[in-house]
């Protein structure tokens, strides 16, 4: 993979994807959680998510930044753009609260792993 600056987003967005898959495989109890050796383990999963759910905050935001510059210029704005703009907006503040609600669970885990 060259720099990640130099890959079109639509691919990148699929590597992710795909990722999430197989992160939720080796985490499935339905098979052992094969992933996970420990609540070491499970922490670092959580950190991960938490700065995943940061990134897509960020994301949506550019997105929807991209939405805005696409449509400027325009006499008549493109139909579904502000709908798309909004809904991107609403999931960049679920990402917010995953990625608070996250850290609480990183925090919490580490406690539990280091509790005697």
């Amino acid at each position: 993979m060259s720099e990640p600056l130099d890959e079109d987003a639509p691919a990148l967005a699929a590597v992710a994807a795909d990722a999430t898959t197989l992160l939720e495989a080796s985490t499935d109890d339905g098979v052992g959680h094969p992933g996970l050796e420990g609540l070491g383990d499970a922490e670092d999963v959580v950190t991960q998510l938490s700065r995943l759910a940061e990134e897509l905050q960020r994301t949506m935001t550019h997105l929807g930044d991209y939405l805005d510059e696409s449509s400027s210029g325009r006499d008549h704005p493109r139909p579904g753009l502000g709908a798309a703009r909004q809904a991107l907006g609403d999931v960049r503040v679920v990402a917010a609260e995953m990625a608070q609600l996250l850290r609480v669970a990183e925090q919490a885990l580490l406690e539990a792993r280091t509790a005697r």
